[in-house]
Order: structure tokens, then C-alpha cells, then sequence
């Protein structure tokens, strides 16, 4: 038995809910992981939740990863060729039919009450959702979360304004409302197929509503040699110049007409010099 598997199996006594609620699609972007998807794939399919919809596109994978895709039930598939991350990710938006959408990583898996507690914490004029990772490593889950730092409890976009991100863990830990997802994926102009696309709904998210958390981990993020993620977010905190590359495409596309409150924030940091 895998750690994926034990860790599934300590958590899966919970009888299945009630089907009312928001119907939230998990979409698994895949590429040449075919020692994870299954995990993750099973982990969508075991949810407590009923009202879920498991959507996986596998770009353009050379492994093994399709054969085993294809021996799932139940969910909605798609196979393309390679076109990037980001590209994997509209792909499967575009299929996507929930009021929520949650990207899962293919080398990720949800605990079995994820999507019920995000039902839960839902409400109207939420754009995201935010929840730990327990971190796995060496196929052992550890007392390690993402993020280690606690999740904010004030105004979020104050807090960009300062610093330039807000804590958030990698793209397993986050779940959106499907209109934002596609408002941020159709005015993001620099946001290209190849593109990691994690950071960008991360960070732009807030200007479309409220940000709420689950101060609990409701995934397992596994450390391994290939985590695109964790670098590509790491990168961003670093760099105030790719957090401008992120914000100002597009909050200067969508925001500065839409919303009061984001043309006060978009002033604010070309005042502190965010070149």
C-alpha cells in the first residue's frame, strides 16, 4: 500500500454527503506522471462529496499515463497534445461545468472531505478559497504544511499592496469560482500556454471578490525532484518584477475599469515603485 494510499484510507470513514450544494469540478492537468495520476484520480473519485465532477487532461504525455487515465470510470477526459501547463489548464476549464473549480496537480491527491469543506465555506461573492497541503516526502506524509505561514485574516488586497503576495500554497491548495478562473485566464495577456498559471490566479483572484481559508489540510503535496509549482511560485515571491509582469496584465486589462477598490490598489503600488 502506498503512502497515498494509507493516507486515503485513514481518512475515508466519512459517509458520503448530502448532494446539495455548488458542483465542483477538479481538473487534473497531466504530464508524463503516471507514477502519481492514479492517486490523484482516485483520490477526486473517493470524495465524500457528491456533487464533484473529475475532469483530467493529459498533455501530451510519452509515458504510461493515458493507459492508466483510461481505465477510470466516471470521468471526463481529455487528450491533447503537448501544450504546456497553462494550456492543459484552459483545456480542462473549458469542459468544466461546476460553480467551483479546483486545479489539482497530477502528483497531488485530495483527502476524501476536501470538496465537502470547501462546500461548505463556500458563499456568495467568494473568488477563492484557500487550504493547506500536508506535505509528502519520500512517500511519507510528514507534519510539514504549505503554506507555513498562517493564512491572513485582514484585507488581503492591503496586504498585496505591501509585499506583493499574500501566503497561499502551491496549485493543489486552491479552489476559484469558475467565473473568475475564466475572467483571469481571458484578460491575462501574458499569460501564455507555457506559462505556470498557479501564480496568476493566486495573486488576481482577490480583486474579484472575497478571499476565504480553511486553516486545515484538505490535500498532500509531494515533494519530488520535478515540482514545476513550488519554483514557479518561490520565484514570483522573490521577484517584484514578475509580480508586476502578473498583476499589471491583468489589472490593467480588466480591474481599473470594473472596480474602485483595484484602481486604489493599482495606484498604490506604482507609487512604491513596482518596475
Amino acid at each position: 500500500m502506498t503512502g497515498a494510499e494509507m493516507i486515503m484510507t485513514r481518512n475515508s470513514r466519512s459517509a458520503k454527503t448530502s448532494s446539495s450544494g455548488p458542483l465542483i469540478s477538479v481538473i487534473i492537468c497531466n504530464h508524463n506522471y503516471e507514477t502519481f495520476i492514479g492517486d490523484a484520480i482516485r483520490s477526486v473519485l473517493e470524495q465524500t462529496y457528491t456533487k464533484v465532477e473529475c475532469i483530467v487532461v493529459d498533455d501530451g504525455s510519452t509515458d504510461g499515463s493515458r493507459e492508466i487515465i483510461s481505465c477510470f470510470a466516471n470521468i471526463k477526459t481529455i487528450f491533447q497534445k503537448n501544450a504546456g501547463q497553462s494550456g492543459a489548464a484552459r483545456a480542462g476549464l473549458g469542459r468544466a461545468t461546476g460553480d467551483i473549480v479546483l486545479f489539482l496537480d497530477s502528483d497531488d491527491f485530495l483527502l476524501p472531505d476536501a470538496t465537502a469543506m470547501i462546500a461548505g465555506a463556500w458563499r456568495p461573492g467568494v473568488a477563492a478559497l484557500l487550504f493547506k497541503l500536508r506535505v509528502m516526502k519520500d512517500g511519507i506524509v510528514t507534519d510539514g504544511l504549505l503554506p507555513e505561514e498562517p493564512f491572513l485574516r485582514d484585507d488581503i488586497l492591503k496586504y498585496i499592496r505591501a509585499y506583493g503576495y499574500y501566503p497561499a500554497a502551491p496549485t493543489s491548495g486552491n479552489a476559484y469560482a469558475a467565473n473568475v478562473a475564466r475572467k483571469i485566464f481571458a484578460n491575462a495577456v501574458e499569460l501564455t500556454d507555457r506559462c505556470f498559471f498557479d501564480s496568476w490566479m493566486i495573486l488576481c483572484s482577490p480583486f474579484f471578490g472575497d478571499v476565504v481559508a480553511v486553516h486545515r489540510p484538505l490535500g498532500v503535496y509531494r515533494i519530488h525532484d520535478a515540482n514545476a509549482s513550488m519554483v514557479a511560485s518561490r520565484t514570483l515571491r522573490r521577484s517584484r518584477r514578475a509580480r508586476w509582469r502578473v498583476l499589471g496584465s491583468v489589472v490593467g486589462q480588466l480591474f481599473l475599469r470594473a472596480s474602485e477598490r483595484a484602481e486604489r490598489i493599482y495606484d498604490a503600488m506604482c507609487a512604491r515603485g513596482w518596475k
